[in-house]
């Protein structure tokens, strides 16, 4: 049975500022409000079309506004508008899903949006005020003006597509799908990419994706350029895959330009449980398009080629795996990324452990050491096109100095001792946990209904864990903004996990809503 979207918290939910700075992305939603825009504020869960003239939105009674009249009053006017819910109707709580009774209308080409359904903290924890229950047949939003922004909705898939890019004419950036939490049956996609683009073309961050068993695809992407960034998809075995590339036309060898994953461990997407595999690039060879930084545990291959071969590039080879560094052999000029890996597995990927560009068609990667016996993997990306991954190659355990058997000094015991028979070197010291510090917070006595907070880890590359109150602890971001907070007391806690998977204590901090 699917779990309804504002109760399937497999990650987490930022405030899109956050991600932006994360990220290193602009946004649009922090450009200055143009002068005649505007601000509807939808007030009811009903359904029922704009009757009032012009960009106004006005559903049958004055002053009701619903989801559908609110596009309709945007399509009216050429400025960028906001759509907004009302807090004392949509609070993440039972009773605040829309459910239309039959596809809402597209957001049309000329006509940009700032769509954010706002985040609430609820009795499940840190989960989207809005609940959108999609029309069978369609898709749940459909957006084709450029400029626009879909954030902060969690939306239950009844139809084909959760969230559609359409594209437009326009040379400016296209579509920003943030921090949605979409639930899906198992057929179609959760969000779709086509049509043209202009400019950097869409950017997918931060939304936290589950299929159900089936053939769903959780990012279907059918144009290029496109950032997809920061994402959780989450699969339950047969048959789907967590993003998928495919030409429409068949051949048109335009789905070229995307960047799958980042350079940060923000930027990371997390793609666990398709049996197909994380990445399928279904495409002609003349194709070029980048995966950088992902993670997680597949069935197939994590990045899996159709037909096509992504620009013709060819996975490296990895010609030594030792505890801290591995070489081997790449096209010249390609950047080499190494990953560490928690199984054998080609379907799985736990950790990005450094990169590096290849010189005369050889590299070499140094990285913080790893256990003797774990298993490394690389790619290599060159003209924008990045290969699959290399075959798995096991770590062996550094040599020791003095060991002398590669070069004829030392006898056959010599490996692990010095002449005095004591190890060569002492064992290394055991590396302290993670410590999370809150470096900002809201006073500890307030009106506000809104906290937000800011956090650090004593270790580079940590990843974090956040818990407000009662809730269970789920992946976040510096920083973390909670809204609509209920009078009475609260406690934050934030807890660091290390880039080696160790989870460090939880910092907390106690505030109060009068």
């Amino acid at each position: 049975m699917l779990v309804p979207a504002r109760n399937s918290r497999i990650g987490r939910i930022r405030r899109t500022v956050g991600l932006a700075l994360a990220l290193g992305v602009s946004t649009t939603l922090v450009l200055p409000a143009l002068a005649a825009a505007q601000a509807f504020t939808v007030n009811s869960t009903g359904d029922g079309a704009k009757t009032a003239a012009g960009a106004t939105c006005e559903a049958g009674s004055p002053g009701v506004c619903t989801l559908r009249a609110a596009i309709e009053a945007v399509n009216a006017d050429t400025e960028k508008d906001a759509i907004n819910f009302d807090a004392s109707v949509f609070n993440g709580e039972a009773g605040s899903a829309i459910t239309p009774g039959s596809l809402l209308p597209e957001v049309s080409a000329g006509h940009p949006v700032a769509i954010d359904g706002g985040v609430c903290a609820t009795s499940s924890g840190s989960e989207p005020c809005v609940t959108l229950n999609s029309f069978a047949g369609g898709a749940g939003i459909s957006v084709r003006a450029e400029e626009s922004v879909v954030e902060h909705l969690a939306l239950n898939v009844g139809g084909s597509v959760g969230i559609r890019a359409l594209g437009s004419t326009s040379a400016k950036p296209a579509v920003e799908i943030l921090d949605n939490v979409i639930s899906f049956p198992g057929t179609g996609a959760a969000i779709e990419l086509l049509g043209a683009v202009g400019g950097t073309g869409n950017l997918v961050a931060g939304n936290q994706i589950q299929i159900a068993f089936g053939f769903g695809v959780g990012i279907a992407v059918r144009n290029g350029p496109n950032r997809i960034f920061g994402n959780a998809i989450e699969g339950h075995g047969c048959c789907g895959v967590g993003v998928k590339f495919e030409e429409v036309p068949p051949g048109s060898e335009a789905v070229s330009g995307n960047q799958v994953g980042g350079d940060t461990p923000a930027s990371e997407n997390v793609i666990s449980g398709f049996q197909a595999g994380a990445i399928w690039l279904n495409l002609g060879t003349n194709t070029h398009n980048e995966v950088r930084r992902n993670r997680g545990s597949n069935g197939e291959q994590f990045i899996r080629f159709g037909s096509g071969t992504n620009g013709g590039i060819q996975p490296p080879a990895i010609a030594t795996a030792l505890q801290s560094s591995a070489t081997g052999t790449a096209e010249t000029g390609a950047v080499v990324r190494l990953f560490g890996k928690a199984t054998e597995s080609s379907g799985e990927l736990h950790s990005f452990l450094g990169e590096t560009v290849a010189v005369a068609g050889s590299w070499k990667v140094s990285f913080a050491s790893v256990p003797a016996g774990t298993f490394v993997t690389a790619t290599q990306t060159l003209n924008g096109g990045t290969s699959q991954l290399a075959e798995a190659a096991t770590v062996a355990a550094e040599p020791s100095p003095g060991g002398g058997g590669s070069d004829g000094g030392g006898g056959t015991s010599g490996g692990s001792q010095s002449g005095g028979g004591q190890p060569s070197t002492p064992p290394p010291a055991p590396v302290p946990p993670p410590k999370a510090k809150i470096t900002a917070g809201p006073p500890a006595k307030s009106a506000a209904t809104t906290a937000k907070f800011r956090f650090t880890s004593t270790v580079a590359g940590s990843r974090f864990q956040c818990r407000l109150d009662g809730a269970k602890f789920a992946g976040c971001r510096s920083p973390k903004a909670y809204k609509h907070l209920k009078p009475g007391k609260h406690v934050f806690r934030v807890r660091a996990v290390d880039p080696a998977g160790v989870t460090g204590a939880a910092a907390k901090r106690s505030f109060t809503v009068s």
